[in-house]
Protein backbone atom coordinates (compact mmCIF):
# COMPACT_ATOMS: atom_id res chain seq x y z
CA UNK A 1 0.00 0.00 0.00
CA UNK A 2 1.22 3.48 -0.87
CA UNK A 3 0.81 6.59 1.26
CA UNK A 4 -1.92 8.09 -0.94
CA UNK A 5 -3.86 4.84 -0.77
CA UNK A 6 -3.54 4.71 3.03
CA UNK A 7 -4.82 8.27 3.42
CA UNK A 8 -7.98 7.48 1.44
CA UNK A 9 -8.99 4.45 3.55
CA UNK A 10 -11.28 4.54 6.53
CA UNK A 11 -10.54 2.53 9.64
CA UNK A 12 -12.76 -0.44 8.88
CA UNK A 13 -11.24 -0.83 5.40
CA UNK A 14 -7.73 -0.78 6.89
CA UNK A 15 -8.70 -3.32 9.58
CA UNK A 16 -10.12 -5.64 6.92
CA UNK A 17 -6.89 -5.44 4.89
CA UNK A 18 -4.89 -6.22 8.02
CA UNK A 19 -7.18 -9.12 8.98
CA UNK A 20 -6.83 -10.76 5.57
CA UNK A 21 -3.06 -10.37 5.56
CA UNK A 22 -3.04 -8.00 2.58
CA UNK A 23 -1.04 -5.56 4.71
CA UNK A 24 0.44 -5.73 8.19
CA UNK A 25 -0.48 -3.53 11.12
CA UNK A 26 3.18 -2.50 11.31
CA UNK A 27 3.24 -1.31 7.69
CA UNK A 28 -0.01 0.60 8.19
CA UNK A 29 1.46 2.30 11.27
CA UNK A 30 4.53 3.22 9.23
CA UNK A 31 2.28 4.84 6.63
CA UNK A 32 0.46 6.75 9.36
CA UNK A 33 3.78 8.04 10.67
CA UNK A 34 4.71 9.05 7.11
CA UNK A 35 1.43 10.96 6.82
CA UNK A 36 2.15 12.57 10.16
CA UNK A 37 5.57 13.69 9.00
CA UNK A 38 4.11 15.01 5.75
CA UNK A 39 1.13 16.90 7.18
CA UNK A 40 1.69 17.84 10.79
CA UNK A 41 4.15 20.69 10.33
CA UNK A 42 1.50 22.76 8.60
CA UNK A 43 -1.42 22.00 10.93
CA UNK A 44 0.12 21.03 14.31
CA UNK A 45 -2.59 18.47 15.09
CA UNK A 46 -0.35 15.97 16.92
CA UNK A 47 1.74 17.25 19.83
CA UNK A 48 3.54 14.14 21.04
CA UNK A 49 4.19 10.49 20.32
CA UNK A 50 3.36 7.47 22.45
CA UNK A 51 6.13 5.02 21.44
CA UNK A 52 5.66 2.50 24.24
CA UNK A 53 1.91 2.42 23.71
CA UNK A 54 2.34 2.08 19.94
CA UNK A 55 4.70 -0.86 20.40
CA UNK A 56 2.34 -2.53 22.88
CA UNK A 57 -0.67 -2.07 20.58
CA UNK A 58 1.14 -3.55 17.57
CA UNK A 59 1.84 -6.71 19.56
CA UNK A 60 -1.80 -7.07 20.60
CA UNK A 61 -4.29 -8.98 18.48
CA UNK A 62 -8.00 -8.23 18.47
CA UNK A 63 -10.94 -9.29 16.33
CA UNK A 64 -12.63 -5.91 16.51
CA UNK A 65 -13.62 -4.09 13.29
CA UNK A 66 -10.97 -1.45 14.09
CA UNK A 67 -8.10 -3.73 15.06
CA UNK A 68 -4.72 -2.48 13.89
CA UNK A 69 -6.06 0.96 12.91
CA UNK A 70 -3.83 4.00 13.62
CA UNK A 71 -5.36 6.17 16.33
CA UNK A 72 -4.74 9.30 18.39
CA UNK A 73 -5.76 10.11 21.95
CA UNK A 74 -6.74 13.63 22.94
CA UNK A 75 -4.54 15.37 25.49
CA UNK A 76 -7.31 15.69 28.08
CA UNK A 77 -9.76 13.57 30.11
CA UNK A 78 -8.36 10.18 29.13
CA UNK A 79 -5.84 8.37 31.31
CA UNK A 80 -3.47 5.90 29.65
CA UNK A 81 -1.02 4.53 32.21
CA UNK A 82 2.42 5.90 31.45
CA UNK A 83 1.26 8.30 28.71
CA UNK A 84 1.36 12.07 29.38
CA UNK A 85 -1.96 13.86 29.71
CA UNK A 86 -1.24 17.57 30.03
CA UNK A 87 -4.74 19.07 29.52
CA UNK A 88 -3.37 21.40 26.85
CA UNK A 89 -1.85 23.48 29.64
CA UNK A 90 1.44 24.66 31.07
CA UNK A 91 -0.08 23.76 34.43
CA UNK A 92 -0.25 20.09 33.42
CA UNK A 93 3.16 19.86 31.75
CA UNK A 94 4.74 16.50 32.49
CA UNK A 95 1.69 14.96 34.19
CA UNK A 96 1.62 11.20 33.55
CA UNK A 97 -1.34 9.10 34.77
CA UNK A 98 -0.49 5.90 36.61
CA UNK A 99 -3.59 3.95 35.55
CA UNK A 100 -5.94 3.26 32.66
CA UNK A 101 -9.47 4.58 32.67
CA UNK A 102 -12.22 2.25 31.47
CA UNK A 103 -12.25 3.95 28.09
CA UNK A 104 -8.48 3.54 27.73
CA UNK A 105 -8.89 -0.16 28.43
CA UNK A 106 -11.61 -0.45 25.81
CA UNK A 107 -9.47 1.37 23.25
CA UNK A 108 -6.67 -1.10 23.94
CA UNK A 109 -9.01 -4.12 23.83
CA UNK A 110 -10.27 -2.93 20.43
CA UNK A 111 -6.74 -3.24 19.03
CA UNK A 112 -6.52 0.42 18.02
CA UNK A 113 -2.91 1.47 17.56
CA UNK A 114 -2.32 4.72 19.42
CA UNK A 115 0.42 6.73 17.70
CA UNK A 116 0.32 9.96 19.67
CA UNK A 117 -1.62 12.71 21.42
CA UNK A 118 -3.79 15.26 19.64
CA UNK A 119 -3.75 18.93 20.54
CA UNK A 120 -6.50 20.55 22.62
CA UNK A 121 -7.17 24.03 24.00
CA UNK A 122 -6.33 24.51 27.64
CA UNK A 123 -8.66 22.36 29.75
CA UNK A 124 -10.90 22.00 26.68
CA UNK A 125 -12.37 25.44 27.35
CA UNK A 126 -12.56 26.82 23.82
CA UNK A 127 -14.24 26.42 20.45
CA UNK A 128 -10.81 26.53 18.79
CA UNK A 129 -7.47 24.83 19.47
CA UNK A 130 -4.80 27.49 19.97
CA UNK A 131 -3.20 26.87 23.37
CA UNK A 132 0.04 28.46 24.50
CA UNK A 133 1.25 25.02 25.63
CA UNK A 134 0.64 23.03 22.44
CA UNK A 135 0.53 25.83 19.87
CA UNK A 136 -2.03 26.60 17.18
CA UNK A 137 -3.78 23.74 15.39
CA UNK A 138 -4.74 24.95 11.93
CA UNK A 139 -7.55 23.87 9.65
CA UNK A 140 -6.16 21.60 6.89
CA UNK A 141 -8.70 23.06 4.42
CA UNK A 142 -7.24 26.54 4.94
CA UNK A 143 -4.49 27.06 7.49
CA UNK A 144 -5.54 30.66 8.11
CA UNK A 145 -8.62 29.25 9.82
CA UNK A 146 -9.33 27.39 13.05
CA UNK A 147 -9.68 23.62 13.27
CA UNK A 148 -12.34 24.13 15.93
CA UNK A 149 -12.19 22.87 19.49
CA UNK A 150 -11.75 21.40 21.79
CA UNK A 151 -11.06 18.23 19.76
CA UNK A 152 -9.39 20.35 17.09
CA UNK A 153 -6.20 18.30 16.90
CA UNK A 154 -8.19 15.12 16.44
CA UNK A 155 -10.45 16.55 13.70
CA UNK A 156 -7.56 18.19 11.84
CA UNK A 157 -5.55 14.95 11.88
CA UNK A 158 -8.48 12.96 10.51
CA UNK A 159 -9.28 15.56 7.83
CA UNK A 160 -5.62 15.64 6.76
CA UNK A 161 -5.45 11.86 6.42
CA UNK A 162 -2.97 11.26 9.24
CA UNK A 163 -5.34 8.79 10.92
CA UNK A 164 -8.86 7.75 9.85
CA UNK A 165 -10.33 7.97 13.35
CA UNK A 166 -9.25 9.69 16.57
CA UNK A 167 -10.41 9.94 20.17
CA UNK A 168 -12.45 13.04 21.01
CA UNK A 169 -14.60 14.31 23.85
CA UNK A 170 -17.36 16.88 24.18
CA UNK A 171 -18.39 19.03 27.15
CA UNK A 172 -19.91 21.97 25.25
CA UNK A 173 -19.67 21.03 21.58
CA UNK A 174 -16.07 19.80 21.48
CA UNK A 175 -16.68 16.86 19.13
CA UNK A 176 -19.23 18.54 16.89
CA UNK A 177 -17.58 21.97 16.51
CA UNK A 178 -14.26 20.67 15.11
CA UNK A 179 -16.09 18.08 13.01
CA UNK A 180 -18.04 20.97 11.45
CA UNK A 181 -14.91 23.08 10.98
CA UNK A 182 -12.82 20.27 9.43
CA UNK A 183 -15.46 18.43 7.38
CA UNK A 184 -15.38 15.15 9.30
CA UNK A 185 -18.05 13.17 11.14
CA UNK A 186 -18.49 13.52 14.88
CA UNK A 187 -21.15 12.23 17.28
CA UNK A 188 -21.50 13.07 20.97
CA UNK A 189 -23.12 10.13 22.80
CA UNK A 190 -25.87 10.31 25.40
CA UNK A 191 -25.01 11.03 29.00
CA UNK A 192 -24.00 7.76 30.65
CA UNK A 193 -23.36 5.86 27.42
CA UNK A 194 -19.54 5.92 27.68
CA UNK A 195 -18.29 5.33 31.22
CA UNK A 196 -15.98 7.80 32.97
CA UNK A 197 -14.82 5.10 35.43
CA UNK A 198 -12.91 5.09 37.62
CA UNK A 199 -11.88 8.75 37.64
CA UNK A 200 -15.33 10.34 37.63
CA UNK A 201 -18.99 9.62 38.12
CA UNK A 202 -20.34 12.15 35.62
CA UNK A 203 -17.71 14.49 34.22
CA UNK A 204 -18.69 18.17 34.47
CA UNK A 205 -22.03 17.30 36.11
CA UNK A 206 -22.81 14.89 33.27
CA UNK A 207 -22.21 17.47 30.54
CA UNK A 208 -19.16 15.72 29.06
CA UNK A 209 -19.13 12.65 26.80
CA UNK A 210 -16.42 10.79 24.90
CA UNK A 211 -16.16 9.05 21.54
CA UNK A 212 -14.24 9.84 18.32
CA UNK A 213 -14.17 11.89 15.14
CA UNK A 214 -13.82 9.97 11.88
CA UNK A 215 -13.76 10.21 8.13
CA UNK A 216 -16.76 7.88 7.74
CA UNK A 217 -19.92 7.25 9.72
CA UNK A 218 -19.23 3.54 10.05
CA UNK A 219 -15.91 4.12 11.85
CA UNK A 220 -17.65 6.18 14.54
CA UNK A 221 -20.42 3.59 14.78
CA UNK A 222 -17.87 0.82 15.26
CA UNK A 223 -16.08 2.84 17.95
CA UNK A 224 -19.40 3.48 19.68
CA UNK A 225 -20.12 -0.26 19.80
CA UNK A 226 -16.65 -0.94 21.20
CA UNK A 227 -16.56 1.84 23.80
CA UNK A 228 -20.09 1.93 25.24
CA UNK A 229 -21.28 -0.08 28.20
CA UNK A 230 -21.57 -0.07 31.96
CA UNK A 231 -18.69 -0.23 34.40
CA UNK A 232 -19.10 -1.36 38.04
CA UNK A 233 -20.34 1.53 40.15
CA UNK A 234 -21.68 3.65 37.28
CA UNK A 235 -24.62 5.65 38.61
CA UNK A 236 -26.17 6.73 35.34
CA UNK A 237 -26.72 3.77 33.02
CA UNK A 238 -28.78 3.58 29.84
CA UNK A 239 -30.45 0.29 28.83
CA UNK A 240 -28.50 -1.87 26.37
CA UNK A 241 -29.23 -1.46 22.67
CA UNK A 242 -30.33 -4.61 20.83
CA UNK A 243 -28.71 -3.76 17.48
CA UNK A 244 -25.14 -2.65 17.05
CA UNK A 245 -24.61 0.85 15.71
CA UNK A 246 -22.40 -0.53 12.95
CA UNK A 247 -25.18 -2.86 11.86
CA UNK A 248 -27.66 0.02 11.98
CA UNK A 249 -25.63 1.98 9.41
CA UNK A 250 -26.31 -0.70 6.79
CA UNK A 251 -30.00 0.17 6.49
CA UNK A 252 -31.83 3.44 5.95
CA UNK A 253 -34.00 4.86 8.74
CA UNK A 254 -37.77 4.87 8.63
CA UNK A 255 -39.49 8.08 7.57
CA UNK A 256 -38.44 10.49 10.30
CA UNK A 257 -40.17 13.48 11.83
CA UNK A 258 -37.45 16.12 11.72
CA UNK A 259 -37.80 19.45 13.52
CA UNK A 260 -35.63 22.09 11.83
CA UNK A 261 -34.57 24.80 14.31
CA UNK A 262 -34.43 27.59 11.73
CA UNK A 263 -34.73 30.45 14.24
CA UNK A 264 -33.71 31.08 17.82
CA UNK A 265 -36.28 31.54 20.58
CA UNK A 266 -36.05 35.33 20.13
CA UNK A 267 -36.69 35.11 16.37
CA UNK A 268 -33.10 35.73 15.31
CA UNK A 269 -31.25 33.50 12.85
CA UNK A 270 -28.94 30.86 14.34
CA UNK A 271 -26.40 31.23 11.50
CA UNK A 272 -25.46 33.47 8.58
CA UNK A 273 -27.44 33.46 5.33
CA UNK A 274 -25.06 31.17 3.46
CA UNK A 275 -25.14 28.50 6.17
CA UNK A 276 -28.91 28.70 6.55
CA UNK A 277 -29.40 28.42 2.78
CA UNK A 278 -27.34 25.22 2.82
CA UNK A 279 -29.44 23.85 5.67
CA UNK A 280 -32.69 24.70 3.90
CA UNK A 281 -31.36 22.88 0.83
CA UNK A 282 -30.51 19.87 3.01
CA UNK A 283 -34.01 19.96 4.50
CA UNK A 284 -35.49 19.75 0.98
CA UNK A 285 -33.23 16.83 0.13
CA UNK A 286 -34.28 15.06 3.33
CA UNK A 287 -37.90 15.56 2.32
CA UNK A 288 -37.10 13.92 -1.03
CA UNK A 289 -36.05 10.81 0.93
CA UNK A 290 -39.44 10.66 2.63
CA UNK A 291 -38.64 12.46 5.87
CA UNK A 292 -41.07 15.03 7.21
CA UNK A 293 -39.18 18.25 7.97
CA UNK A 294 -40.96 21.02 9.87
CA UNK A 295 -39.40 24.38 10.75
CA UNK A 296 -39.64 25.65 14.32
CA UNK A 297 -37.74 27.93 16.71
CA UNK A 298 -35.32 26.63 19.34
CA UNK A 299 -37.71 25.91 22.25
CA UNK A 300 -35.54 27.45 25.00
CA UNK A 301 -33.29 30.48 25.32
CA UNK A 302 -30.02 29.22 23.86
CA UNK A 303 -28.04 31.44 26.23
CA UNK A 304 -28.96 29.10 29.09
CA UNK A 305 -26.63 26.46 27.61
CA UNK A 306 -23.67 28.82 27.83
CA UNK A 307 -24.64 30.02 31.30
CA UNK A 308 -24.85 26.47 32.62
CA UNK A 309 -21.57 25.57 30.95
CA UNK A 310 -19.96 28.50 32.77
CA UNK A 311 -21.46 27.66 36.15
CA UNK A 312 -21.27 23.86 36.13
CA UNK A 313 -18.35 23.13 33.81
CA UNK A 314 -16.53 26.08 35.40
CA UNK A 315 -16.92 24.49 38.81
CA UNK A 316 -15.76 21.16 37.43
CA UNK A 317 -12.75 22.78 35.78
CA UNK A 318 -11.95 24.59 39.05
CA UNK A 319 -11.82 21.26 40.88
CA UNK A 320 -9.63 19.68 38.16
CA UNK A 321 -7.26 22.67 38.15
CA UNK A 322 -6.97 22.69 41.95
CA UNK A 323 -6.23 18.95 41.98
CA UNK A 324 -3.62 19.15 39.22
CA UNK A 325 -1.89 22.20 40.73
CA UNK A 326 -1.72 20.53 44.13
CA UNK A 327 -0.36 17.29 42.69
CA UNK A 328 2.31 19.02 40.63
CA UNK A 329 2.96 21.74 43.25
CA UNK A 330 2.45 24.60 40.80
CA UNK A 331 0.78 27.99 41.25
CA UNK A 332 -2.54 28.89 39.67
CA UNK A 333 -1.91 32.18 37.91
CA UNK A 334 -1.12 33.62 34.49
CA UNK A 335 2.21 31.80 34.44
CA UNK A 336 0.41 28.45 34.32
CA UNK A 337 -3.02 29.29 32.88
CA UNK A 338 -4.26 31.35 29.95
CA UNK A 339 -6.37 34.37 30.84
CA UNK A 340 -9.67 32.88 29.65
CA UNK A 341 -9.04 29.70 31.65
CA UNK A 342 -8.03 31.70 34.70
CA UNK A 343 -11.24 33.75 34.55
CA UNK A 344 -13.21 30.50 34.05
CA UNK A 345 -11.45 29.04 37.11
CA UNK A 346 -12.12 32.15 39.20
CA UNK A 347 -15.81 32.03 38.29
CA UNK A 348 -15.99 28.39 39.37
CA UNK A 349 -14.20 29.24 42.60
CA UNK A 350 -16.87 31.79 43.48
CA UNK A 351 -19.77 29.36 43.06
CA UNK A 352 -21.53 28.43 46.30
CA UNK A 353 -23.58 25.34 47.04
CA UNK A 354 -26.69 27.49 46.58
CA UNK A 355 -25.40 28.64 43.17
CA UNK A 356 -24.89 25.03 42.10
CA UNK A 357 -28.40 24.07 43.25
CA UNK A 358 -29.88 26.98 41.26
CA UNK A 359 -27.87 25.83 38.24
CA UNK A 360 -29.21 22.30 38.69
CA UNK A 361 -32.76 23.70 38.75
CA UNK A 362 -32.05 25.54 35.49
CA UNK A 363 -30.51 22.35 34.10
CA UNK A 364 -33.74 20.50 34.84
CA UNK A 365 -35.80 23.22 33.16
CA UNK A 366 -33.76 23.04 29.95
CA UNK A 367 -33.85 19.23 29.91
CA UNK A 368 -37.65 19.28 30.21
CA UNK A 369 -38.05 22.00 27.59
CA UNK A 370 -35.88 20.36 24.97
CA UNK A 371 -37.02 16.85 25.88
CA UNK A 372 -40.64 17.78 25.12
CA UNK A 373 -39.66 18.32 21.47
CA UNK A 374 -39.09 14.59 21.11
CA UNK A 375 -42.69 13.81 21.97
CA UNK A 376 -43.52 15.08 18.47
CA UNK A 377 -40.25 14.68 16.57
CA UNK A 378 -37.61 11.98 16.10
CA UNK A 379 -34.70 14.24 15.16
CA UNK A 380 -33.81 17.94 15.38
CA UNK A 381 -31.75 19.69 12.65
CA UNK A 382 -29.80 22.90 13.29
CA UNK A 383 -26.51 24.61 12.40
CA UNK A 384 -23.45 23.82 14.54
CA UNK A 385 -22.26 27.43 14.64
CA UNK A 386 -22.99 30.80 13.11
CA UNK A 387 -20.69 30.27 10.11
CA UNK A 388 -17.83 28.15 8.79
CA UNK A 389 -14.52 27.95 10.70
CA UNK A 390 -13.38 31.28 12.20
CA UNK A 391 -9.95 32.66 11.42
CA UNK A 392 -7.08 31.80 13.74
CA UNK A 393 -7.00 34.22 16.67
CA UNK A 394 -10.70 35.06 16.65
CA UNK A 395 -11.29 32.93 19.76
CA UNK A 396 -8.00 33.69 21.50
CA UNK A 397 -8.11 32.26 25.02
CA UNK A 398 -5.27 34.48 26.20
CA UNK A 399 -6.73 37.93 25.56
CA UNK A 400 -7.25 40.26 28.52
CA UNK A 401 -10.65 38.79 29.42
CA UNK A 402 -12.19 40.61 32.39
CA UNK A 403 -14.47 37.80 33.58
CA UNK A 404 -15.48 34.22 32.95
CA UNK A 405 -18.82 35.49 31.69
CA UNK A 406 -17.16 37.74 29.11
CA UNK A 407 -15.05 34.80 27.91
CA UNK A 408 -18.07 32.47 27.80
CA UNK A 409 -20.18 34.97 25.85
CA UNK A 410 -17.44 35.31 23.22
CA UNK A 411 -17.24 31.54 22.64
CA UNK A 412 -20.97 30.87 22.62
CA UNK A 413 -21.69 33.76 20.29
CA UNK A 414 -19.99 31.62 17.65
CA UNK A 415 -21.54 28.29 18.74
CA UNK A 416 -24.90 28.97 20.41
CA UNK A 417 -26.65 25.59 20.04
CA UNK A 418 -24.30 22.62 20.70
CA UNK A 419 -23.98 23.17 24.47
CA UNK A 420 -27.75 22.68 24.87
CA UNK A 421 -27.19 18.99 24.13
CA UNK A 422 -24.50 18.76 26.80
CA UNK A 423 -26.98 20.25 29.24
CA UNK A 424 -29.77 17.85 28.26
CA UNK A 425 -27.45 14.86 27.84
CA UNK A 426 -28.94 13.97 24.47
CA UNK A 427 -26.88 12.51 21.60
CA UNK A 428 -26.00 14.88 18.78
CA UNK A 429 -23.79 14.83 15.71
CA UNK A 430 -22.23 17.01 13.03
CA UNK A 431 -22.54 15.58 9.52
CA UNK A 432 -20.56 17.19 6.67
CA UNK A 433 -22.86 18.64 4.01
CA UNK A 434 -20.60 20.62 1.68
CA UNK A 435 -18.37 23.66 1.48
CA UNK A 436 -18.91 27.37 2.00
CA UNK A 437 -18.05 30.00 -0.60
CA UNK A 438 -14.67 30.27 1.12
CA UNK A 439 -14.03 26.57 0.50
CA UNK A 440 -14.46 25.61 4.16
CA UNK A 441 -16.65 22.76 5.43
CA UNK A 442 -20.16 23.21 6.80
CA UNK A 443 -21.72 20.65 9.12
CA UNK A 444 -25.38 19.83 9.74
CA UNK A 445 -26.16 19.39 13.45
CA UNK A 446 -28.64 16.63 14.33
CA UNK A 447 -30.01 15.85 17.80
CA UNK A 448 -31.97 12.78 18.96
CA UNK A 449 -33.65 11.68 22.17
CA UNK A 450 -31.69 9.96 24.92
CA UNK A 451 -30.23 6.61 23.88
CA UNK A 452 -31.13 7.05 20.19
CA UNK A 453 -27.59 6.99 18.80
CA UNK A 454 -28.47 4.23 16.34
CA UNK A 455 -31.09 6.45 14.75
CA UNK A 456 -28.52 9.21 14.31
CA UNK A 457 -25.99 6.78 12.84
CA UNK A 458 -28.65 5.47 10.43
CA UNK A 459 -29.54 8.96 9.25
CA UNK A 460 -25.89 10.00 8.90
CA UNK A 461 -25.10 6.88 6.89
CA UNK A 462 -28.08 7.55 4.63
CA UNK A 463 -26.84 11.12 4.00
CA UNK A 464 -23.33 9.79 3.38
CA UNK A 465 -24.62 7.32 0.76
CA UNK A 466 -26.96 9.78 -0.94
CA UNK A 467 -24.72 12.84 -0.95
CA UNK A 468 -21.07 11.89 -0.32
CA UNK A 469 -19.26 14.78 1.30
CA UNK A 470 -15.97 16.24 0.02
CA UNK A 471 -12.72 15.07 1.56
CA UNK A 472 -9.27 16.61 1.39
CA UNK A 473 -7.65 13.25 0.57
Amino acid sequence: MKLDEYRQQDGIALAQLIATGAVSAESVADLAFAALESENDSINAVIGGTPNETERALSTKSKSPLSGVPFLIKDIALSFAGVPCEFGSRLGKGFVPDHDTALARRIKDAGLVTLGRSNTPEFGCNGTTEPIHGGITRNPWNTDHSAGGSSGGAAAAVAAGIVPVAHANDGGGSIRIPAHCCGVFGLKPSRGMISSAPDADEAFFGMASQLVVSRTVRDSAAAFDLFRGREPGDRFVLPPVATSALQATLSSPRSLRIRFWSTMADGSSPANDEYMTSLHDLAERLRSLGHAVQEAPVPVDHRIGGDLFLNLAGTGAMHAIDSLAAGLQRPIDDSTLEIGTLRFYEHGKRQTAADIMRAMDALNSVIRGVGAVFQEADIVLSPVGIADAPVVGELDQNRAWKSGEEWKNHIFRHYPIPALCNVTGQPAMSVPMGLSARGLPLGAHFIADMGQENLLFQLAAQIEREWPWPNLV
